[in-house]
């Protein structure tokens, strides 16, 4: 579900729900104007948050790098989802962090309708194999499911993945989990080749991993487990029940909730 040219919702299945809908868009044009009973007061009160915000220390380091200045955080603290949540600090975190994205690939900011803080960031691979994906992009939790917890280190695969994901329809935290789930089975051998359909699949294998991607949008070979989420991969592997991570069905967030309780 896409608002505001690249902001996407993605967890739970909205959007399935709108295209089992036939339902492509939803357009809402204001016509009228919305009465403030106290206008003076809310200019002063909206004036006075918005100094207040500015002056605050944090306020330059979210708006040069937005949530992706969470990921040397979460890797410090030890809540940073690492080889399907195995671990909680990932030794090459440097790779993938806000800093590396604003010297490499930042080219630009943006924000929600009417936020001073602009905290957006628009990024562009300029070099490589993944040489002209821009993508507003990627939060952190995209950066952690899609690089450290599939064992991903090349910030550029996580800005492909991001623009795959948001381009198909497919949520990146919950693809992220799923993957990592498989590559997993795969390592500890509960999953074959012949559950993979012949290819194999390990931790850092940036081929594979975007092509599961592109197979879970389409429903393609495995891609159609993945597709069912959580619950759909366990019917079909229930061998895999110690490496699928989920609660009622909904895939892990990207949080280690052993470290961030309230995110269990």
């Amino acid at each position: 579900f896409t608002s505001e040219w690249s902001r996407n919702a993605g967890r739970i299945g909205i959007g399935a729900v709108m295209g089992s809908k036939n339902l492509k868009a939803i357009v809402v044009r204001g016509g009228k104007d919305m009465p403030v009973a106290d206008i003076d007061r809310v200019i002063k009160i909206s004036t006075q948050a918005y100094k207040e915000l500015n002056a605050h220390p944090m306020m330059n380091q979210w708006q040069r790098q937005g949530l992706m200045g969470v990921m040397d955080y979460a890797n410090e603290m030890g809540i940073l989802p690492t080889y399907n949540f195995r671990d909680t600090h990932y030794e090459k975190a440097g790779d993938i962090n806000g800093s590396t994205m604003e010297a490499n690939y930042k080219i630009g900011n943006t924000a929600c309708f009417g936020c001073p803080m602009c905290c957006g960031n628009i990024n562009l691979v300029k070099e490589g194999k993944y040489a002209g994906t821009v993508v507003e992009g990627p939060e952190y939790e995209t950066a952690a499911m899609l690089g450290s917890n599939v064992g991903i280190n090349n910030f550029a695969c996580i800005l492909r993945g991001n623009h795959l994901c948001d381009d198909l329809g497919v949520d990146t935290i919950s693809m992220g989990n799923l993957i990592a789930a498989v590559i997993e089975g795969y390592e500890k051998e509960l999953l074959t080749l012949d559950d993979l359909d012949g290819k194999p699949i390990g931790w850092g294998d940036e081929q594979r991993i975007l092509e599961l991607i592109e197979q879970t949008a389409k429903c393609e070979s495995i891609g159609a487990t993945l597709a069912l989420g959580a619950k759909g991969v366990l019917k079909r592997w229930p061998q895999l029940e110690s490496a699928v991570l989920h609660v009622k069905g909904l895939e892990q967030s990207a949080y280690d909730c052993r470290g961030a309780s309230s995110m269990a």
